[in-house]
């Protein structure tokens, strides 16, 4: 028959991470030990063991990777009532490795990202969420300064589309991540200001596409969204990508005609939305007539 000390149950390896850590963190600084401890009673309250464990791991792991930087650790501290009662150990594991790469000041850059994965991030199934604080990692490698606005933009758009599209989207963003704070923030926000009339379908297409767009032109990205309801109203999701493409040709050639394509401002543009669009006008007669 195994021990039990051999084997000890997730509230015993929880009681012995904290005395571990309790002791090791007041060594580190005052300020620190203080706010672990503060944070002790709710989190060891949660019910959940694994997450809280985790998170008292990775506050003792940010002070020996950033060791002059206790800020950091003490932001983690504290926001960890939230980070158990919300994430699993995975999520906060992310979560730490993503801290871990961000300046430490200002001071509002990690406890934007701390609020904001604990705040936003829940509404999305978990292995989405594991997922958006990936590419939310590789993005802030590059681009740290605006990652809590990423993670709030992000998970305001995902519950939008189908489950499988979810994970097209979130993966669509990581070639972006050479693009400048205010570009990025600027393409998020436009795609959170997709019209509802939109449908999930034709969201789960758009999205990629307009990343896809973002990696030579945010500018071109942005007017794409904008005028998603009405390429919509007459072109299929298939057919999205064939117009767009014709768009993304001129990129190279004259930006400035890009520009007024995507704007719907030119002639090439109303005329191959034309073209395309006669397939879905023909689909849509089709099944009037099925109804006589």
């Amino acid at each position: 028959m195994t021990s039990t000390s051999a084997n000890p149950t997730p509230d015993a390896r929880l009681s012995r991470a904290i005395a571990e850590a309790t002791a090791a963190l007041g060594l580190v600084s005052d300020a620190l030990g203080a706010a672990f401890s503060a944070a002790l009673p709710a989190v060891t309250g949660s019910g959940n063991a694994d997450a809280s464990l985790r998170w008292a791991d990775e506050v003792l792991s940010l002070t020996r990777h950033r060791p002059t930087e206790t800020d950091v650790a003490i932001a983690f501290a504290e926001a960890g009532p939230a980070l158990v009662e919300r994430l699993g150990s995975d999520e906060i594991e992310e979560l730490a490795a993503l801290v871990r790469i961000l300046p430490a000041r200002p001071a509002m850059v990690v406890h934007g990202a701390l609020a904001t994965a604990s705040s936003a991030l829940p509404a999305l199934a978990p292995p989405v969420r594991l997922q958006v604080l990936r590419v939310a990692r590789q993005i802030a490698e590059a681009n740290p300064w605006s990652i809590g606005q990423f993670l709030e933009l992000v998970a305001a758009v995902a519950p939008r589309l189908e489950p499988d599209s979810q994970m097209v989207f979130i993966e669509s963003l990581l070639p972006l991540a050479p693009l400048s704070p205010m570009q990025l923030t600027n393409l998020l926000n436009d795609a959170v200001a997709v019209p509802a009339s939109v449908t999930p379908e034709q969201l789960g297409t758009l999205l990629p596409v307009a990343s896809r767009i973002a990696v030579r032109s945010s500018s071109a990205a942005q007017e794409l969204l904008r005028s998603a309801a009405e390429l919509f109203a007459r072109l299929g999701p298939g057919e999205l990508d064939l117009w767009s493409r014709r768009g993304e040709d001129l990129l190279g050639i004259h930006p400035a005609a890009a520009m007024s394509y995507f704007r719907l401002q030119s002639r090439l543009a109303q005329d191959t939305l034309a073209a395309h669009s006669s397939g879905v006008v023909l689909a849509e007669v089709r099944d009037v007539l099925r109804l006589y």
